[in-house]
Formats: C-alpha cells, sequence, structure tokens
C-alpha cells in the first residue's frame, strides 16, 4: 500500500505487456522520501475501515443524518404525493464543504420538508 497524501504525487496503471502496475512520479521525490498517492477524498471512517488509518484535519469527513417528516405537519401528505413515496424520513451524508453535491441535496429536502406555507408554492416550484 502507497502512503495517502492528497494532493498525489503519483500515478499508477496496471501494465498487461509487465503484468503488473506502473507508479509513476508527478513530481521530483527526493531519494529516500517516502512516496505518496492519493486513496482520493473519503471520510474517515472509510480510510480506517478500508485501509486502518485516519486523516487529521481530514476536509472529506462526514456524518450521517436523517431527516423526518414532522407528523403534525398539515401538507405532509401533499409533500408526499409530489416526492410519490410514502416515506418518513430521507438520510444523508453531510460534509462541512457547502459546495458538495450531498449538500446541495440535504438542504433542498430540509428546505421542502420543513415548508409550511402555500402548498401549491411547492408544486409550483417543482415544475
Amino acid at each position: 500500500m502507497l502512503n495517502h497524501k492528497r494532493p498525489r504525487q503519483t500515478s499508477w496503471s496496471y501494465s498487461d505487456e509487465k503484468k503488473g502496475f506502473i507508479i509513476e512520479s508527478l513530481e521530483d521525490i527526493p531519494r529516500g522520501e517516502p512516496v505518496f498517492d492519493s486513496y482520493g477524498k473519503k471520510c474517515n471512517s472509510r480510510f480506517f475501515l478500508n485501509y486502518g488509518f485516519i486523516v487529521e484535519n481530514n476536509d472529506g469527513n462526514e456524518v450521517p443524518l436523517k431527516v423526518y417528516f414532522n407528523p403534525g405537519d398539515k401538507i405532509k401528505n401533499f409533500k408526499q404525493d409530489l416526492l410519490k413515496s410514502d416515506i418518513e424520513y430521507k438520510s444523508f451524508r453531510v460534509s462541512e464543504d457547502l459546495a458538495e453535491k450531498n449538500m446541495n441535496n440535504f438542504f433542498g429536502f430540509l428546505r421542502f420538508v420543513e415548508y409550511d406555507d402555500n402548498p401549491i408554492q411547492l408544486y409550483k416550484v417543482r415544475d
């Protein structure tokens, strides 16, 4: 296994001809220094489970959250009809990076669930 660091220092591929992996440096690496590749942007839970390490100050960390419909919501059934589902909650993995697509989905669903004004506005927004 290679050491992990972002951004990566290497690129790797498999060679059928050589019947093995080829790792190429993307920058000068001084003799005797560790060689790093990137395992990608992942949550520490995935790093630990899959590779046995964690990254300090990891910007890829995520937290699992469930957003529930309020059972007392007067337009809950209307919202579920719009979703074409009778789900009571939706699960998300949220991170500190607001630019991540999962964050956009999380906040969008949270706004939808918490909306308590004119239900026709929800239908108009959907179109």
